[in-house]
């Protein structure tokens, strides 16, 4: 990408999504540690019901992490394309006046990368507090990749600048075929 057509303030973003996807796995991490020393004893007659709950529930979580920002990302790039993003309500947001394209595109990978870690934060906390229930390791071991998958979405400035490439070009063919 051009030096002339990096968003504004794209170094302070970057440095935002960085510190929310730490924290979001530092917060499994920490949540892990407590669960390994307050777990009790499992009980050997049960069946693990609640795990497998876990079990499902990270399962649905990995194919919505894939569908559901897709989703948005599209969607947004056809209000974009058709000029009718940002609604008028988000228009008077001192960020979104006067946003470049790849300003807007900056903020929609932000949205996106909320909602990516956020579902893999909510299956991991899930299965940890499964772990503690059930005391099945693989509980646990749902979280350690769940919070692994998370640390390996740590946005790249090369990355950003990229996807934001790809998403303009997008754009462009979509406002050729439109």
């Amino acid at each position: 990408m051009d030096e002339e057509r990096i968003p504004r303030d794209f170094d302070k973003y970057l440095r935002g999504m960085r510190i929310v996807v730490v924290a979001l796995v530092m917060g499994v991490v920490t949540f892990a540690v407590i669960t390994l020393f307050t777990s009790g004893e499992a009980k050997p007659d049960r069946q693990p019901v609640v795990a497998f709950i876990g079990l499902v529930f990270a399962a649905i979580t990995l194919v919505a992490r894939e569908v559901a920002p897709k989703v948005i990302v599209t969607s947004v790039r056809k209000k974009i394309a058709n000029g009718s993003w940002p609604s008028p309500q988000q228009a008077a947001s001192p960020i979104l006046k006067d946003a470049t394209t790849e300003e807007k595109f900056l903020l929609i990978y932000q949205s996106r990368l909320i909602v990516r870690a956020g579902l893999l934060e909510g299956a991991a906390f899930l299965n940890l507090i499964m772990f503690t229930i059930d005391h099945q390791w693989w509980s646990f071991a749902i979280a350690a990749v769940f919070a692994a998958i998370n640390l390996s979405t740590f946005p790249s400035r090369d990355g950003l600048l990229n996807w934001i490439d790809q998403q303009v070009e997008l754009l462009a063919l979509e406002q050729t075929n439109s």
